[in-house]
């Protein structure tokens, strides 16, 4: 009962047409008080394959990140990807939420992802490669070792949920983190 992108979002536009920030500097990226995008490592190249990274200004944005008739998946919609993939899944409070739905997501193989990429079985045919993510202060991080999808859930005024699969086990990760990611 779900769809799903067959890709990560490569849009720099709402879905009304206005413009989001593009913030390839740090400072841009640390000063994006709205939605804002950049390439991981400001490299172009990573558009294609890995698609670009978004802070939480531009889930949170009215004008909808995603083109129209989609949505940024609410916490039931990842807690239903999760049961589909792990019928033991149980929503917990807890970072780990399914010891193995993360390795059912991510694709077979070390192109997008660093050895040993644990687990990996792409059962879900979800895809999901190590695109890596941009903290707050605007470095770039964990590409091949990480990859973060953002869900509509705000945790506090600052803090928006993520869900994130890994490549060193199986699991299927949820966390918070400040508006900029």
């Amino acid at each position: 009962g779900q769809e799903w992108m067959a890709a990560n979002l490569r849009t720099t536009r709402y879905a009304n047409g206005d413009s989001l920030i593009h913030a390839p500097a740090v400072f841009e990226w640390q000063d994006a008080l709205g939605g804002a995008w950049c390439h991981y490592d400001n490299d172009t190249a990573n558009d294609i394959a890995l698609g670009k990274l978004y802070n939480a200004g531009a889930v949170r944005d009215a004008r909808g990140v995603c083109p129209t008739g989609w949505h940024v998946p609410t916490a039931e919609d990842w807690a239903g990807l999760a049961l589909l993939i792990d019928p033991t899944y149980v929503p917990v409070t807890t970072i780990v939420q399914s010891a193995v739905a993360g390795g059912a997501m991510k694709e077979v193989g070390t192109q997008w992802w660093t050895a040993p990429n644990t687990g990996a079985t792409n059962a879900s045919g979800f895809g999901g490669r190590g695109s890596g993510t941009r903290n707050q202060n605007g470095t770039f991080i964990s590409q091949g070792t990480r990859t973060r999808w953002w869900s509509s859930e705000a945790t506090a005024d600052y803090a928006q949920r993520y869900w994130e699969v890994g490549n060193a086990h199986a699991e299927l990760r949820r966390g918070a983190d400040f508006l900029l990611m």
